[in-house]
């Protein structure tokens, strides 16, 4: 829908999939994990362009409480 996710954006990700696992993806592995990470970056982009096309807003005070 127009927005561009560069391979830095996957790259990124994947560096933060990696990190919060604390494990070593197997090279054999990480094609898999990057069609992973991409098309979960693909529904994130079109979840919030649905929102902002709905005009959904979050406030601090919702994230908060979320949070807690």
């Amino acid at each position: 829908n127009g927005e561009i996710i560069t391979g830095t954006d996957v790259d990124q990700r994947v560096a933060l999939v990696v990190a919060a696992a604390q494990a070593e993806v197997p090279p054999e592995e990480m094609g898999r994990l990057r069609q992973q990470v991409l098309r979960n970056l693909i529904d994130e982009t079109l979840q919030i362009q649905a929102a902002r096309s709905a005009e959904i807003t979050v406030s601090t005070a919702d994230i908060d409480r979320t949070l807690k």
